[in-house]
Parts: structure tokens; C-alpha cells; sequence
């Protein structure tokens, strides 16, 4: 009788390079095993269970090949999967885990610190130089915001740095804007 493993791997062996008992290996002890796609040789990890309570529930399921879908992990939630394997010595989650500081998009900090400081790994993240940089750049923020909140009674509590990507031709008239101004003040 096919069981939904089995499935799983022969699946994945139509498009991809897998080692059927490295699989079965991985998925008994809720490890890791790869898959390396033919075409394009791109390796993907899959990570068998929770390495982060909930990470499951928070995740979103994608299309890897027609018909079969995977849940991918939050942004956050493969952060901290990489603290972890930080903590253990690993220093190719170090490298991965400055990537996806740097291209970030959007990261909710306030639940990556918390989670970190429950799975014990907070110092890890706080070292990270991209990370070390947005911190500061973000308590100076908060500072001036509140020194010019404060005369009308409010009190800032948080703010939190976002991208931000402008249109071309935006950036283009505001390029053009501060040429002027210099020019003025000259």
C-alpha cells in the first residue's frame, strides 16, 4: 500500500534528484533532506516538522510542482530556524541569516526579538551588523519622534523602519528638487 511518503518522493523524483532513504531517514527523525531540481539545479531543503513552535500554522502553502504544495515558513520564523543552527555551530546559517536581514522586505522585529529570546538565541540575532545598524537607526527614530511628539501630550511607544521603494520618476523630481535647493543656497 502507497503511503503518502511514498507519494511524496515519487512526486519529487519526476522533476527533481532525491535520495529515497535520506528521505525516509530525515521524515523519521524529523530532520532535514534535499531535493535537487534537474532543470535549473536548484537545491531545496526541506525541514521535516517544527523547529519553531507554530511555524506550521503561520506558514503558507506554495505550488512546487503541479498538484503538490509545501508549507513555506514565515520570513521570521526561517530566521530563527537559522539561530538555531547558528547556536550549534553552523556557520552557512550565519551567512544566510545576514542575507535575509539585508533583503528583509518586510520583517516583524518585535516578534523575531521575542521568539528569539524564548528559544534562547537573542544575542545571535542582535550581532548581526545589518541588524546591529536598523536597531540603531531606529532608536535614534523614536528618539526624535518623541522629542516632537511630546509638545502635543503624545507619547511614542514604537516605530519600525519599512522599506520603502519609490517609482523612478519620483525619485527622479526629488533628485531634481534637491539639485535646486542646492543651487539656491550657493
Amino acid at each position: 500500500m502507497e503511503t503518502p511518503l511514498d507519494r511524496l518522493i515519487q512526486d519529487l523524483s519526476q522533476k527533481f534528484v532525491v535520495d529515497r532513504s535520506a528521505i525516509k531517514d530525515a521524515v523519521g527523525r524529523e530532520g532535514i533532506f534535499q531535493a535537487l531540481h534537474e532543470e535549473t539545479l536548484v537545491k531545496i531543503d526541506f525541514h521535516v516538522g517544527e523547529a519553531i513552535l507554530g511555524e506550521l500554522d503561520r506558514s503558507q502553502d506554495e505550488e512546487i510542482l503541479t498538484g503538490l504544495y509545501v508549507p513555506i515558513v514565515t520570513k521570521e520564523d526561517a530566521i530563527l530556524s537559522k539561530l538555531i543552527w547558528i547556536s550549534k555551530g553552523s556557520n552557512k546559517s550565519r551567512h544566510d541569516v545576514k542575507t535575509m536581514l539585508r533583503r528583509s522586505g518586510e520583517i516583524d522585529s518585535i516578534c523575531l526579538n521575542s521568539q528569539a529570546s524564548e528559544l534562547g538565541v537573542r544575542g545571535i540575532v542582535a550581532s548581526q551588523p545589518i541588524y546591529q545598524n536598523r536597531a540603531t537607526i531606529s532608536s535614534q527614530l523614536l528618539a526624535e519622534l518623541a522629542l516632537a511628539a511630546a509638545p502635543w501630550g503624545s507619547k511614542i511607544l514604537r516605530c519600525e523602519i519599512k522599506n520603502i521603494n519609490r517609482e523612478s520618476d519620483i525619485t527622479m523630481a526629488m533628485e531634481i528638487q534637491m539639485r535646486a535647493d542646492r543651487q539656491k543656497r550657493k
